[in-house]
């Protein structure tokens, strides 16, 4: 969010009333007075940049933590294939495309535990992004690629699928995980397999050993506690809005495909 571009008047205002806020209870949030809420709010007066950053940080989570029949519509109304489910397996939503790719109707399978339907590779990631955290918030997202068993009533397939996972986190506080993918004809799956090292390669939030130490520290710190854990191959990276050193990892110990760190 660049400053110079931002319209303050107008984010602050929407904001609260997006929050059902009184601006004497923003202005308590923002350590301000009712007055100086006022003069954003009417332009008379641009917000310092303490005020912006915090604004800014309030927006991103507004957009973050979305009321759930919010994305749970966009999800159902994707063309393409993703469905969420939550951390028992059941799913919750499922997408347009998903349902013509699997043959099936919505109130069929919406309620119903995934393992139900979805088998091979697919269902190993996901008993792995559940042992990995996924639910506790502890991952940021995930990729995972190989078959993927469909057993409906129109019949057993199998499709060899590319997906990318990521947590959701509903207003009341729930995380949900939202799988997003597509199928792959073998040449491609052999391709990216080969790329990425892994069928399932996680990036967390933060790393159990090194936590959010500060930048200099972390490096180290994760390479020590994942790597003579012996369960992890990591290497660390610098996010790219600068928020801290997080940590890359995979259950392989493969690295010649890793993205270099500078990159990012």
């Amino acid at each position: 969010m660049t400053s110079s571009k931002v319209n303050w008047p107008s984010v602050i205002r929407n904001f609260r009333m997006s929050k059902r806020l009184k601006q004497a209870a923003l202005a308590g949030d923002l350590g301000v007075t009712q007055a100086m809420i006022s003069r954003w709010e009417n332009g008379d007066s641009e917000p310092p940049e303490r005020i912006k950053r915090r604004m800014a940080e309030l927006v991103q989570d507004a957009f973050v933590i979305a009321p759930a029949p919010t994305w749970v519509d966009l999800v159902s109304l994707n063309p393409t294939i993703e469905f969420v489910t939550d951390s028992m397996g059941m799913i919750k939503a499922i997408s347009l495309g998903a349902l013509d790719l699997f043959g099936i109707k919505r109130n069929e399978i919406e309620g119903r535990n995934v393992r139900d339907f979805l088998g091979g590779d697919f269902s190993a990631a996901l008993e792995q992004l559940r042992a990995e955290g996924m639910f506790q918030n502890n991952l940021a997202f995930a990729q995972s690629i190989g078959t993927m068993e469909v057993n409906v009533s129109a019949g057993m397939q199998s499709l060899l699928c590319d997906f990318i996972h990521w947590p959701r986190i509903s207003e009341a506080r729930t995380v949900y995980c939202i799988h997003s993918g597509a199928t792959l004809d073998e040449k491609r799956y052999s391709a990216r397999l080969e790329e990425r090292g892994d069928k399932v390669v996680v990036r967390r939030t933060f790393c159990p050993g090194c936590g959010t130490a500060d930048k200099k520290r972390a490096p180290r710190r994760a390479a020590l506690c994942c790597l003579s854990a012996g369960r992890l191959a990591t290497r660390p990276f610098a996010h790219p809005a600068g928020r801290g050193t997080h940590c890359l990892h995979t259950s392989s110990a493969s690295r010649r495909n890793w993205p270099d760190a500078s990159r990012h």
